[in-house]
Parts: C-alpha cells; sequence; structure tokens
C-alpha cells in the first residue's frame, strides 16, 4: 500500500488545475485523517479561517476535534508523511493568526467541561482544553483558586499558557506560568513526556509561553489557592496622566503589605486606576475598608467590597469581547520597568493629543507584573532595560473605528499577542508565522 504523500501526489497529478487539486488535497487528507481519529473531523469552514483579531485570514485543510492522545499522534504522523504543519487553538483569542493554519491541520482544543482533579498537596491536575471560568468555578467550590486569571476567563489553560498568562493579580503573582510544576507533552515523535524543572527541565522550560512548537500540552499540574470570595476594592481618578503616573511611585520601593490586584485604564477621556485586596469573609472585608494602601494615592473615587469579583470583571468583559463580529482588533505588547513606562506613556499621549493616531487610539490598558520569588525559567524582554523588570501592552484596533489598549507589568517577557494556541512544525513543513 502507497504512503500517503505518494498517493497524495499522484491524485493531483491526475488533475489539471490548482483550484482542483487544492480540493482533492482537502479531501484526501481529510479521509487520511479520519481513518485513526476517534474524535472529530471537519473541511474548513470560516469560523476556523479567522481568529479574535480578524487581521489574518488563513484556512486549515483539515479541522480535528480530538478525543484522546491518539487522536492527536496521529494527526503529527499523517502530517510528517504528506509534509504540512499541526496548528492548536483554544478559544482562537490571537490576535494576528497564531491559532490559524495555512493549508496543514488544524487541532481545535477545548472544551466546556472542567476536566480537572485537586490533589492532596492543594495543586490541581487540569486537561489543557479547559477553560479557565470552568477551572476557577469548580476550584472555588472546594474552596480552592488559581492565582492568576486572566480577565476573560473562557480562554483556554493550554492557551494562555502557552503565552504566559497575565491578569489583574499579576501584581503580587506573576504569570500563570509561573505557577506550573510539572505538564505532560504529546511529542510530533509519537512519544509523551512528563516535565518539570526535574524532569525533562528543557522541554518544561520551552513548552510554557513557547507558543505550542515544541509539542501539545495535554495536561498541566499547577499550584492553587486559597479561595478569597470577597474583594475590597478601591477605584481611583485622575485629571491628568502625571497625577497616575506620580501615584504608581510608591509600588518601586513599596515594602508592605501589596494589593492582590491591580490594573488601570487611560482612555475614553478618562485616566483611572483600581486595587483589590482579597479577604475570606465580607466582615473582615468592611472591616478594612478605610485603611490607607499608600499616602501617594488620593482619595478613592470609589471604594466597596464585591464578592466573586473575578466573575465579575469577567461578565463586564463578555459584552465587549462578543460584540462587533466584523472588526479588526490589533493587540501589541509592551514591556517596560517604571521610569521608561512614565516616558512612554508620556510619549503616546503627547502623539495622541497632536491627533497622529486619529481615532485609532482610543485606549491604554495598563497591568502591574510581580514574579515570584521561584518563577518558572522564561526569559523576559523588556524595552530599555538589561537584565528586565517590568512590562507593558498595547491592544485592540477595530474596524472602521480602531482601538488600542496597553498593559503595564513588571518583570515579564511577552509576545506579540495574549491568546491561545500556536503551530508546532515539521521538518517537511513550511513557516505559519
Amino acid at each position: 500500500m502507497p504512503r500517503p504523500a505518494t498517493n497524495l501526489l499522484r491524485i493531483m497529478t491526475k488533475y489539471g488545475s490548482q483550484e482542483t487539486v487544492t480540493e482533492i488535497q482537502r479531501e484526501t487528507l481529510y479521509r487520511l485523517v479520519q481513518s485513526d481519529v476517534q474524535g472529530e473531523v471537519f473541511l474548513p469552514g470560516d469560523l476556523w479561517s479567522s481568529d479574535f483579531g480578524g487581521v489574518v485570514q488563513r484556512t486549515p485543510r483539515v479541522v480535528v476535534r480530538p478525543q484522546n492522545e491518539q487522536d492527536i499522534f496521529h494527526c503529527f504522523s499523517v502530517a510528517k508523511d504528506v509534509g504540512i504543519t499541526v496548528s492548536f487553538r483554544g478559544a482562537g483569542h490571537s490576535c494576528h493568526g497564531q491559532t490559524l493554519s495555512d493549508g496543514g491541520i488544524l487541532i481545535e482544543n477545548v472544551d466546556d467541561s472542567a476536566d480537572f482533579k485537586l490533589l492532596d498537596d492543594g495543586q490541581v491536575e487540569v486537561s489543557s482544553k479547559t477553560r479557565w471560568h470552568n477551572l476557577e468555578k469548580g476550584l472555588n467550590e472546594q474552596r480552592r483558586s488559581i492565582p492568576v486569571t486572566t480577565d476573560y476567563l473562557h480562554l483556554s489553560v493550554g492557551g494562555t499558557l502557552s503565552v504566559g498568562g497575565y491578569g489583574i493579580h499579576s501584581v503580587t503573582r506573576g504569570a500563570q506560568v509561573d505557577h506550573v510544576t510539572k505538564l505532560r507533552l504529546l511529542l510530533p515523535d509519537g512519544t509523551s513526556r512528563w516535565c518539570s524543572v526535574n524532569e525533562h527541565r528543557d522541554l518544561f522550560r520551552f513548552s510554557l509561553a513557547g507558543l505550542g512548537q515544541l509539542g501539545f500540552i495535554d495536561k498541566v499540574v499547577t499550584e492553587t489557592v486559597p479561595h478569597r470570595r470577597f474583594t475590597r476594592l478601591y477605584k481611583y481618578s485622575y485629571r491628568k496622566i502625571v497625577e497616575f503616573l506620580d501615584s504608581l511611585t510608591w509600588m518601586q520601593g513599596w515594602s508592605g503589605a501589596w494589593p492582590s490586584h491591580f490594573c488601570a485604564l487611560v482612555g475614553y477621556g478618562q485616566t483611572l486606576s483600581e486595587f483589590g485586596f482579597e479577604h475570606s469573609n465580607q466582615k473582615e472585608a468592611e472591616g478594612h475598608l478605610n485603611a490607607d494602601i499608600s499616602n501617594d494615592l488620593l482619595n478613592p473615587s470609589f471604594k466597596g467590597v464585591f464578592q466573586d469579583y473575578r466573575f465579575t470583571l469577567h461578565r463586564s468583559l463578555t459584552g465587549y469581547i462578543n460584540s462587533d463580529k466584523d472588526v479588526y482588533r490589533v493587540w501589541a505588547d509592551y514591556a517596560f520597568e517604571y521610569s521608561n513606562f512614565r516616558r512612554f506613556l508620556l510619549f503616546v499621549a503627547a502623539l495622541r493629543f497632536k491627533g497622529v493616531f486619529g481615532s485609532f487610539l482610543d485606549r491604554i490598558y495598563i497591568l502591574a507584573f510581580r514574579r515570584p520569588e521561584t518563577p518558572t525559567a522564561v526569559s523576559l524582554l523588556v524595552f530599555g532595560t538589561r537584565p528586565a523588570p517590568r512590562q507593558f501592552w498595547l491592544a485592540d484596533v477595530q474596524k472602521p473605528q480602531r482601538r488600542f489598549p496597553l498593559k503595564f507589568a513588571a518583570h515579564v517577557r511577552l509576545p506579540s499577542s495574549l491568546a491561545s494556541g500556536s503551530t508546532t512544525r515539521f521538518p517537511a513543513a513550511t513557516s505559519e508565522r
């Protein structure tokens, strides 16, 4: 029986036009993949040709929703024989095509079930296809919580761990990858490895925030923290950007208790920031409501106690995330230590005042980032400093109205967009980026 690649080439030779060849490739590859896959196999549609950003259009030849690891290995084997790529897609929230496939096999790895197991030592073993929303909800029922969650929770575990994973709690807990202690990696050669700092160390290091280029992250073991259901929240409003920047100076040498979360927004004619402190019960949270955070901060424009604030934040973003399907969303990320962050923000604000951006730049979203004492060995790239301390992000271009939010964080390396998924390359494959 001829190898799949030989059979494919014979069929291609028989037909004349390029369009026909492409169609035959899809049908033949579909049959090759479907022959030994227990999960679902699809011929591609518009759903898989674009991502959250909407800027890049790429169409896979075949889409697979795997049921087990053998489905993944079969896709690797077919791709290697035929000479094409395998790409991974979680929730599809990349902004420049990272979760797309250009003529290869696209593995869609996301599910609405909460596939996890809480271990005796307080860590959790979870499937990479699980959404953070479902994992956090399930853990909360067992009085545990994920240390760092993204603001929008319907992203997949494997997706955000492939790029780092950041959110409002990064001010004290770093990135999501900093809390992963172990992962199970499916490799293109058909083998699997449990990887950690003590076992297959290099695979562990380069799989986390590695854009899926080494293989498929099947499961991870990550730390959890006690679930503190109530958040003491303070919101601040500033007349000028300089006032906001001055209000952050205390964070450079602070030795007191850090807030549980921080974020800020410059846009829509406003400059705002918020700090949060987590508490186990409402009485404790309300009892500390009048406490000062720092003398550098003005009186808050709002203070109050929220229950399950992570889910409140998620719900506030859901409408925006799901609206305006026919738009471009460009998200570019920048990392700075404080002094260069200050210079950058004032520079962008001056350009914006002069009308350089037109109506395109309407907001800047900011996060602060502090890595834990024992972070993962993910390298950092920060503008204007060596070695690196701090970080930023710029995001969201819409069509025809374009937007750019931006995030600041400490001690961070971030790829060009915060999103799930990526590509594993084979020797015969061409680059997908």
